[in-house]
């Protein structure tokens, strides 16, 4: 612009207006003209998305109406407008009376804290409206926990996420079964054959054929000196013990307890070393009944309604149930379309079904003789119900005023 102003000073000119759309030949700097005078509709927004809502949530109004006819809370309506009892023996009434200085009334609803209780008839729409972006357990708890409570909500929470068909098949896949370890041959022996054998001089290790076993095998065979039990104290003090456990042991036949013992024996820690024989001997720590009943590995029995892991489609997981065990980790299923599908079982889910809770029929509680005087009795001031004394300190006037008489 500076360029033209200098290149123009050196004209005399006259500068005119004249509107855009008279200009006949437009340059680049001009607005071209448009012949049409209609009105351009090409830059209306557009509708990407038209939802309506099936079912309208529930007001404070509607909370309000509800909570009136119901029998639990129109109770505790009347108590926490007149006063409340000092025990009550309906277990539905328990969870209000011990949060009764923490509950309000406000517009008819009943309120504990800043949360709303919400009757029997609409927990199930509450819950609905909860889970319509189905969260999880502890994210649905979290947002329940900022607006609503009744008694056992958790529980509810709970059982309706974990039986909710859409988040199972979206779950993510179960924990990994241990490793299958196939089973070790029991011979030949583990530990070969031993350099020496020390005993006493008893006729199974005198023997003739003990001793043919002990010089095919180039063993060393030492016996201790006869009548003198001391020189081999260890294993007299062995015998012993056994012994006195094996005659505790009467339930079964004389071998299933011996080698109860001896597997006791073999993993219990000595005293002396701190390890057991077993992790003295293999160099590392022997697996027993106690470590088994510590482990969860899950199975399937035959017509067991499962998940299966689907890698044809979008959905990630399929109902299924379970036909055949094919492994001690495999099984094999059939969808609902008659397909078999074998599977490990880290690609199959138990599925969970919902449970339908009939609610209790309201009913009209009967109400005990001491209830029914206390209703009969004027209500006291709600000021005077529930206010706890605090304990006074001791008094002691000083040395003083016990020189004066009142």
């Amino acid at each position: 612009m500076l360029r033209w102003s200098i290149l123009l000073n050196a004209y005399d000119y006259t500068i005119n207006y004249r509107p855009g759309k008279e200009i006949a030949n437009a340059d680049a700097v001009s607005r071209l003209p448009k012949q049409s005078t209609e009105n351009d509709d090409s830059h209306n927004s557009v509708i990407l998305l038209l939802e309506t809502i099936d079912i309208f949530p529930l007001h404070s109004k509607d909370i309000a109406r509800i909570t009136a006819k119901d029998l639990i809370l129109t109770r505790v309506l009347s108590w926490a407008w007149r006063g409340w009892l000092k025990s009550v023996s309906d277990e539905r009434l328990k969870p209000y009376v011990t949060r009764q200085h923490e509950i309000s009334i406000h517009n008819g609803c009943l309120l504990w804290g800043s949360r709303v209780i919400i009757p029997l008839q609409a927990r199930h729409k509450i819950l609905k409206e909860l889970h319509i972006g189905h969260p999880g357990i502890v994210r649905m708890k979290a947002l329940a926990r900022s607006y609503v409570w009744w008694p056992k909500m958790d529980s509810e929470i709970e059982n309706l996420v974990r039986t909710c068909e859409l988040c199972q098949q979206s779950r993510a896949s179960p924990p990994h079964a241990p490793v299958h370890k196939w089973e070790s041959p029991r011979t030949p022996c583990t530990h070969g054959l031993p350099d020496i054998i020390v005993s006493d001089n008893g006729t199974q290790f005198t023997s003739h054929t003990f001793q043919e076993y002990v010089n095919k095998g180039s063993i060393r065979h030492i016996t201790s000196a006869s009548f003198h039990p001391s020189s081999n104290g260890q294993d007299e003090r062995m015998v012993r013990i056994t012994k006195e456990c094996l005659k505790k042991m009467t339930q079964r036949d004389w071998e299933y307890n011996l080698a109860n013992f001896l597997f006791c024996q073999h993993v219990t820690p000595c005293t002396t070393t701190g390890k057991s024989p077993a992790e003295l001997l293999m160099n590392h720590v022997v697996l027993e009944d106690l470590d088994k009943n510590f482990e969860k590995v899950r199975t399937f029995q035959t017509y067991d309604q499962v998940y299966a892991r689907n890698y044809s489609s979008e959905k990630t997981w399929k109902p299924a149930t379970v036909v055949t065990q094919t492994g001690p980790p495999s099984y094999q299923v059939q969808t609902e379309d008659g397909q078999l599908w074998p599977r490990h079982i880290d690609q199959i889910k138990l599925e969970k079904k919902t449970v339908e809770v009939i609610p209790e029929e309201d009913t009209a509680v009967v109400t005990t003789q001491r209830e029914e005087n206390a209703a009969a009795s004027p209500s006291p001031d709600i000021e005077s119900i529930g206010q706890q004394r605090s304990s006074t300190r001791k008094r002691r006037p000083p040395e003083r005023l016990r020189d004066y008489e009142c």
